[in-house]
């Protein structure tokens, strides 16, 4: 059975990309707005959530939080993605599974979920 990716981002054209390239080798859902985010994450039962720092007006620290206190999601590996430089510093602060930097290759995207995924991260 193939693991299940959810991606958090406000921005289409990425999104698109990331859906694409990770596909093949994952079952991918997309979203580009927190308020739908939570019922799609409860209904599509992801087994990693790769999380943008910034979605719209909401930062990642409020998305987390709300992650954690849910039933379904609070024990899924959170990733950020981010072209902020301050990234690393983010997602230890929130104490996420690991993060990605804005842009990186498609190898780089793949070899690090499947890293998580197999606790080598």
């Amino acid at each position: 059975m193939m693991k299940k990716v959810f991606i958090l981002d406000d921005n289409e054209e990425l999104l698109d990309i990331m859906d694409r390239i990770l596909s093949p080798q994952f079952e991918v859902d997309v979203c580009k707005d927190r308020g739908s985010a939570m019922s799609r994450i409860n209904k599509f039962m992801p087994d990693m959530i790769i999380l943008d720092y910034y979605v719209g007006d909401n930062t990642a620290d409020d998305i987390v939080q709300q992650l954690r206190g849910s039933d379904s999601a609070s024990s899924v590996p959170v990733v950020l993605f981010s072209a902020s430089p301050e990234i690393e510093k983010m997602a230890s602060r929130l104490g996420v599974a690991g993060f990605l930097e804005k842009p990186s290759s498609i190898s780089k995207i793949r070899a690090y979920i499947k890293n998580v995924f197999e606790g080598a991260v």
